[in-house]
């Protein structure tokens, strides 16, 4: 049976959940969100996080699970100009770490289709 995660996030942006929380649920979206749902885990948590952290939790992924980090990249556009800069630096990191990155999943934290 497969869980429609959009019914539950949909609570996430009503309630007020403490941070650490909301961590632990983009958390969970990055590795079980597929390209395409991990933006609901995303719009979900963003206002309650802030985009500053969304991008530090973005970034921590890079070395070892650069699935999240491509799959988050996608749709993470911030509005502050200084850190849309920043964000571009990791997209540049990202390709010379990964110049060829491909996968053949769509979740989890498998790193290439190699």
């Amino acid at each position: 049976m497969r869980i429609n995660p959009g019914a539950g996030l949909r609570l996430v942006k009503r309630v007020q959940l403490v941070p650490v929380f909301l961590e632990v649920i983009l958390e969970h979206g990055f590795v079980y969100g597929n390209a395409s749902s991990v933006r609901m885990f995303y719009e979900a948590t963003v206002d309650g996080l802030g985009e500053r952290r969304v991008y530090q939790l973005i970034s921590a992924h890079l070395e070892r699970a650069p699935l999240i980090v491509d799959k988050m990249l996608y749709w993470f556009r911030p509005d502050d100009e200084a850190l849309m800069q920043e964000v571009q630096a990791l997209k540049a990191r990202f390709n010379e770490m990964y110049p060829s990155f491909q996968s053949n999943h769509s979740t989890g934290i498998l790193p290439t289709g190699r």
